[in-house]
């Protein structure tokens, strides 16, 4: 069957290989706004209809994916593709222009900015949006280089165990870093330290995400 593009409003918005969770948070920030509307994908996990905005998460990868960029690029049916992830580094978002991308837009973004950058997107224009990490924070409240490290990792969904290893650390020393950062950021569980960085746009998305069972519940223990 032949996709054709809807004549009229509203933008649709599909996200590009990304678990149901963000999904349907996405969805709950977009669907204040009439003129947005975001598609599921279907079954098989392409797209059932036609879209105007394409969002594409890289997790932070460099360097980036072109064959992956250039696929979503490519597919008739996905119109402009913009990355969309919680860090935009001046390279990848350089590589991601040059590959056919219609913008790159920051996680961070609060629902307003976001809205304005998808429509300004489907209307034609190259959109970059970031959020500057607000470094000045982790400095106000004394964390350490590698503390403010650690509570990024958290803030990205890394269990202990998870950052000891991207971090070539031991476990003990990582609960000693987030003793250390909760104390200063005056948390008392893990969510609100994820709070707090988000907050601040302090997330650190590694490379490569180890694979482990030791999962640490968010709330829990502050170690």
């Amino acid at each position: 069957m032949t996709q054709t593009k809807p004549s009229a409003t509203p933008v649709r918005v599909a996200v590009a290989e990304e678990p149901e969770l963000v999904t349907l948070g996405l969805a709950a920030m977009l669907a204040p706004y009439d003129d947005l509307a975001l598609v599921p994908p279907s079954p098989g996990g392409g797209l059932a209809t036609f879209v105007d905005v394409t969002l594409h998460d890289t997790f932070a990868r460099l360097p980036l994916s072109e064959v992956t960029l250039d696929r979503l690029v490519g597919r008739p049916a996905g119109g402009r593709v913009v990355v969309y992830s919680w860090q935009l580094p001046d390279d990848m978002v350089a590589i991601a222009l040059a590959h056919g991308a219609a913008g790159c837009v920051s996680k961070l973004l609060p629902a307003d900015e976001l809205a304005d950058a998808l429509r300004a997107v489907a209307s034609g224009e190259t959109v970059v949006r970031k959020v500057a990490d607000d470094s000045s924070a982790a400095r106000q409240v004394g964390l350490t280089p590698r503390e403010h490290e650690v509570i990024g990792l958290i803030a990205a969904g890394l269990t202990n165990h998870e950052i000891a290893e991207t971090l070539s650390l031991s476990t003990n020393s990582i609960k000693t870093y987030i003793r250390a950062a909760y104390r200063k950021i005056q948390a008392r569980s893990r969510s609100q330290a994820v709070l707090w960085a988000v907050r601040h746009g302090i997330v650190t998305e590694p490379a490569t995400r180890p694979v482990t069972d030791d999962r640490v519940r968010v709330g829990g223990p502050a170690a």
